[in-house]
């Protein structure tokens, strides 16, 4: 046996191994799958095209695409959503994840990397590594969508391997550099100096927890200064500069557990707050302290990189060619974390005019500020949206009560009226943007579910064009009828002169519905 078919068959082994669930499930039709399992593949994926159900004992498996990856939802024959996994190549994870392989797994090869989504638990990378010999056994690792460690579990007796020559050369290398920037005496405060910009330069990984195995000895970075695109305006000019002595002891008590290792660190009064600028790990912060010493909140400045998961999907999804700008993470001691993105569109490189999405920390919008609306020119004023109120005062309690019976666990809703009297529940998922449409009393009419404009038809384009002049597409959506059980497309088009939009209807073959 040739060292090819040997390699074919340990290969063949190990996949049915690691993927024995799948492997052992049943191919059946598509009428066959229960009701309910069809709705909460509805529910939690949108709609999406079935290449192929399959059934192993009481779970159904969906296989289907999304923009080109594969993914495959498990659903428990009752109804009941187990988990969803989006296969994505080695090379689109984030950088993170990469720097964090090469450093603890080197030379590892990397037979699986998917996105999961389970319920109740926000989307994670989800890695398998193994040394790139035959036999070897695998280690898993888990990473939220900003490449921080989750969890890691290796083979019995596995040891970190050393590093590769390569390796040991870069570390020597960045070690030289270190040294020659390295203060000669304490790394003391200083209360006057420029304050840093964000680093839009790739992330270092997150630091990994204590029980893990010994890993090969980190290099310092070099104390670079960063240097981003552009920089935000202040919240609030600082009303002083404190010298070392004027920051309570128990301020800075509560800063040094809070971060470790800062650099270039002064210290500023906004409102009446103490405001620790530092860089962390190459990334610019701005932590905020009480008086008491009680921290609320921390803004981070964060590269383009460290955009992923449903953000990324979202802004690549509906701006494509978009230049990225900047983004500043809010994270908050009420656990209220938000993500503002800035960015030019492609349609308005030449006038350089921005366009600013706020997120929650699940990736959901809060707040879009478009490029031709006024704005807040203050990156933190934008970052100051409230949560959504999901139970505002002019929307019947019964349709609340319904979407809540139907979603209960969709959260982030926002409520409007249309000018038919409908209710309209509006809710960003990992497949954008979700419009349910309510009666008052609670009688579900229709779903309308965000879809891509690349695809929109040769016929649709055409009426547009003809019928619409001077007007451009805004929104598109594939809708499922509940009560007529019809299907169609809507498309909301707006004037450019005017702003004014338009809702079109057509059939699913492109033409016009009355």
């Amino acid at each position: 046996m040739n060292k090819i078919v040997r390699l074919a068959v340990v290969f063949s082994i190990f996949f049915l191994l690691n993927h024995s669930f799948d492997l052992f499930a049943q191919k059946i039709k598509s009428e066959n799958v229960p009701d309910d399992v069809k709705q909460t593949l509805i529910d939690q994926q949108g709609e999406v095209k079935v290449s192929q159900w399959t059934m192993n004992e009481d779970v159904y498996i969906a296989s289907f695409k999304v923009d080109g990856a594969s993914v495959m939802a498990y659903i428990q024959s009752d109804g009941t959503f187990i988990k969803a996994a989006t296969i994505v190549p080695k090379s689109t994870l984030p950088s993170a994840i990469l720097t964090y392989i090469e450093r603890n797994y080197p030379e590892f090869a990397v037979p699986i990397s998917e996105i999961r989504e389970e319920a109740n638990v926000p989307l994670y990378y989800y890695i398998e590594v193994k040394p790139d010999v035959v036999g070897a056994s695998t280690s898993v690792l888990t990473f939220d969508n900003a490449g921080k460690l989750l969890s890691r579990k290796d083979p019995e007796g596995f040891e970190t391997p050393e590093m590769t020559p390569q390796q040991l050369v870069q570390q020597k290398a960045e070690q030289e550099i270190a040294d020659s920037n390295a203060p000669k005496g304490k790394n003391k405060q200083t209360p006057k100096t420029v304050k840093q910009t964000p680093k839009t330069e790739k992330q270092t990984p997150a630091s990994e927890p204590k029980q893990q195995p010994s890993t090969p000895k980190s290099e310092p970075k070099p104390k670079a200064e960063p240097t981003p695109k552009s920089t935000p305006k202040q919240k609030a000019e600082p009303q002083e500069e404190p010298q070392e002595g004027d920051v309570p002891s128990v301020v800075q008590k509560a800063f040094a557990k809070k971060v470790m290792q800062p650099e270039n660190l002064t210290w500023n009064t906004i409102d009446v707050y103490y405001v620790a600028d530092c860089i962390v790990k190459e990334q610019k912060n701005e932590l905020y302290f009480t008086k008491a010493g009680v921290w609320e909140k921390t803004y981070t400045y964060l590269p383009e990189e460290a955009i992923t998961g449903a953000m990324l999907k979202h802004l690549t999804t509906n701006y494509k060619g978009f230049e990225f700008i900047t983004a500043i993470k809010e994270t908050r001691a009420d656990k209220q974390d938000k993500v503002l993105v800035e960015f030019i569109e492609k349609a308005n490189q030449k006038a350089q005019v921005s366009t600013s999405i706020v997120f929650d920390k699940l990736g959901r919008i809060l707040k879009t500020y478009n490029a031709n609306e006024e704005q807040p020119s203050d990156i933190y004023a934008k970052l100051s949206v409230n949560v959504i109120n999901e139970n505002p005062q002019d929307i019947p309690e019964l349709a609340i009560a319904s979407f809540k019976q139907k979603y209960p666990k969709i959260t982030g809703v926002e409520w409007s009226e249309n000018d038919e009297g409908y209710y309209l529940a509006s809710y960003y998922g990992v497949r954008g943007k979700e419009v349910v449409v309510l009666e008052g009393n609670g009688s579900m009419i229709e779903i309308r579910t965000e879809a891509n404009r690349d695809n929109i038809s040769s016929n649709i384009e055409s009426y547009i064009k003809k019928n619409h002049k001077g007007c451009q597409i805004s929104e598109y959506y594939s809708v499922r009828g509940l009560i007529e059980k019809k299907n169609y497309y809507l498309v909301v088009v707006k004037d450019k002169k005017t702003n004014m939009t338009t809702q079109l209807k057509f059939s699913l073959a492109g033409q016009i519905m009355q």
